[in-house]
């Protein structure tokens, strides 16, 4: 009777460890926190673990984040490209691997992701795309294009001053070439 009260225990005990994805979810967790205070070489480090125990779109993502912040751009890509392969519909990703080709100085290539992203429900932050869309066409010299990019952002998001700021910058080279 007493070994079967020990197997028993032993069972509850074990279905109570967490699984791979709630270790990899912690891991995020914890990188994250890394990356916010501006640790990104530890927040990688962690972020690798996680990927390891449970690939996510969310993990490769936040990882493309911090690489973002070293400026590895190319490596931020492949992670983006990794996101979009497990989770098709993750919208983050769309916008990320847009911004990231905008920095590789290839914003045509930035260009089809950015405006799926626009399609997508579920997006936090609905404007983004839009005003990367905006840094893109301006890149290409489309201004006339640009400019609508950037006014639909700060319709999402009235005050944003990324989109603020370019158009103010639009407008005083305006002025300059008249």
């Amino acid at each position: 009777m007493m070994l079967l009260a020990l197997v028993l225990t032993a069972g509850a005990i074990a279905d109570d460890a967490p699984t791979a994805a709630e270790r990899a979810h912690d891991l995020w967790v914890q990188a994250a926190r890394l990356h916010v205070e501006g640790n990104y070489e530890a927040a990688l480090a962690t972020y690798r673990e996680a990927l390891a125990l449970h690939p996510t779109a969310r993990i490769h993502n936040y990882m493309a984040w911090s690489l973002s912040e070293l400026d590895r751009y190319q490596d931020a890509v492949d992670h983006c490209r990794a996101a979009i392969r497990l989770d098709p519909e993750y919208p983050n990703a769309y916008n990320d691997l847009g911004a990231y080709l905008i920095e590789l100085g290839r914003p045509s290539e930035a260009e089809p992701w950015l405006r799926r992203a626009m399609g997508m429900d579920g997006y936090c932050c609905p404007h983004f795309p839009h005003y990367q869309l905006g840094r893109a066409l301006l890149m290409e010299g489309r201004v006339e294009q640009a400019v609508p990019e950037l006014q639909r952002a700060l319709a999402i998001r009235p005050r944003y001053r990324p989109a603020i700021d370019l158009l103010i910058e639009i407008r005083k080279r305006q002025l300059e070439g008249s």
